[in-house]
């Protein structure tokens, strides 16, 4: 985008030397490790990958994961009191064999567009797991998908020792954020005197 600005043509007094004021120097305007480029009387900013705006002021924001909450149970397993508490190290030990299953089978259905899980708990019912699935934006897996997939292999080897009952996913909404652009008037010209 393009601003206005005139340049000054400024002149000291007792006649010594002329200095041009740009709308580029002697300070340049684009914040952010942006380019000032002229172009006549104007000026336009050439921001870095991460900014955006007039002016370079804006980061810009990266598009976040999709996130899909999942919840199972494991029929195969029986829920102990020290999976109440995920520091345990028997819970420690069934969240990294919970993990590995489960990264496996998601990567080898989903492929590129799967990013990873994270367990959030462990609950009553056999073993109850609730876990979010982290897929990239581009991904067009819907909670649907999730669901379906893991009936599907559910009993078979793609699931290893997972023998699951309920299953329940569905897509978080991320928040969107509002971007507000605010500009002032540009001045009319620099002069020094």
């Amino acid at each position: 985008m393009t601003v206005q600005m005139s340049a000054v043509l400024a002149k000291e007094h007792y006649g010594r030397m002329r200095h041009l004021i740009t709308p580029c120097l002697p300070a340049n305007p684009c914040e952010n490790n942006g380019t000032c480029s002229l172009v006549d009387n104007t000026f336009s900013c050439s921001c870095s990958p991460d900014y955006e705006g007039i002016i370079c002021q804006t980061k810009k924001s990266e598009k976040p994961s999709r996130i899909i909450i999942v919840i199972i149970t494991v029929r195969n397993r029986a829920f102990i009191d020290d999976y109440r508490n995920l520091q345990s190290s028997k819970t420690r030990v069934l969240i990294q064999e919970l993990t590995v299953e489960l990264v496996r089978f998601f990567k080898g259905i989903f492929g590129d567009s799967f990013e990873g899980i994270v367990i959030i708990s462990l609950f009553e019912g056999s073993v109850g797991v609730n876990f979010e699935l982290s897929l990239k934006p581009s991904s067009n897996v819907t909670n649907t998908t999730v669901i379906e997939e893991l009936k599907n292999g559910n009993g078979t080897q793609a699931l290893a020792f997972l023998e699951l009952g309920e299953i329940s996913a569905l897509e978080q909404i991320q928040p969107t954020t509002q971007m507000t652009v605010m500009t002032s008037p540009a001045p009319s010209g620099i002069c020094l005197v």
